[in-house]
């Protein structure tokens, strides 16, 4: 199941460009005319990028499958946007609610996404958790 649309480098920027159509201040999926919602995405270091999310938007637990086991780039890189600005404190606690081992994988398998070493450009901007208690949980 496709849970994210986004562009890439900004290649995608109208509806049509994601194989959508707007009606009656909704957007369709051409294919298959299950509904989605605008919003800006993952930011590969020159602004969010243009996206639309499936509705519903997925939970936070969903979002962790689908970034831990999706073969979608979109998805994933979807998944991780949305965590990033929605539900930063809530992976905050989902790390400290795992064993270090299972941290560790969590990291190494999602690092691509959720950028822990940038903690100051993408994590600590949108989270209430400080500097120290994020470089704790990541170490």
């Amino acid at each position: 199941m496709k849970y994210f649309l986004m562009s890439c480098r900004f290649d995608k920027q109208s509806p049509n460009d994601f194989v959508l159509k707007y009606e009656n201040g909704i957007f369709y999926s051409k294919k298959d005319n299950s509904i989605w919602n605008i919003c800006n995405l993952y930011d590969f270091g020159v602004g969010r990028e243009n996206g639309f999310y499936k509705e519903p938007l997925p939970k936070f637990e969903n979002l962790i499958e689908i970034l831990l086991k999706s073969d979608d780039k979109e998805d994933r890189y979807g998944a991780a946007a949305i965590i990033i600005y929605n539900f930063i404190d809530d992976l905050y606690l989902y790390l400290t609610s795992i064993s270090k081992k299972q941290r560790l994988l969590f990291i190494k398998k999602t690092n691509e996404f959720l950028l822990f070493d940038r903690l100051n450009r993408f994590i600590l901007p949108n989270s209430i958790y400080n500097f120290e208690m994020w470089k704790k949980i990541l170490s």
